[in-house]
């Protein structure tokens, strides 16, 4: 489910896991906003930092990201994803 970060708020996240140590971070701009183009990195490295922490992890490494733009109906969206491997 996508939730939004209140410091990024043009932006929806929606983090997945995927093992026992790993997770994945999807975002997506909002389509209709004023600003906030620049910020998926930044909002991916906070959301890693959150998850890490919450699991009682020393921090975390990427292990892939990617930022793009999704040809949507009726405005394309800016999108990043990321995966990160969660480490003691």
């Amino acid at each position: 489910s996508w939730a939004v970060d209140p410091r990024a708020p043009t932006w929806q996240l929606a983090p997945a896991p995927l093992g026992a140590d790993r997770g994945r971070i999807s975002l997506r701009k909002k389509r209709f906003t004023s600003g906030g183009d620049g910020e998926a990195a930044q909002l991916f490295a906070r959301r890693a930092g959150q998850v890490a922490r919450a699991g009682g992890y020393a921090g975390y490494t990427v292990m892939e990201y990617t930022e793009g733009i999704e040809s949507t109906l009726p405005l394309a969206q800016r999108v990043a994803q990321g995966v990160i491997r969660l480490n003691r």
